[in-house]
């Protein structure tokens, strides 16, 4: 067996193995809360928005403007 055979095989090994990874951290951050519920535990007013719904963030983001003007707090929006 030669040497360029074993590397081949390794890079490939790794590359099929990160695809994995990668995938698996994407199928958690779709099926978990997202992230609304990490800038609620940081103390970050947060508002979740359905992505399809145009006006839904159109409101969203002139409430948070809102907050955070008068609040002078950050405000984070999630687009499902």
């Amino acid at each position: 067996m030669e040497i360029s055979s074993i590397w081949s095989g390794l890079a490939l090994s790794c590359s099929i193995y990160r695809r994995i990874v990668y995938q698996v951290i994407c199928l958690l951050l779709c099926i978990g809360d997202g992230v609304v519920v990490k800038g609620q535990s940081y103390g970050v007013r947060s508002i979740r928005v359905d992505g399809n719904d145009a006006l839904a963030i159109y409101s969203a983001v002139q409430a948070a403007r809102q907050m955070a003007i008068t609040e002078e707090r950050p405000i984070l929006i999630e687009v499902k």
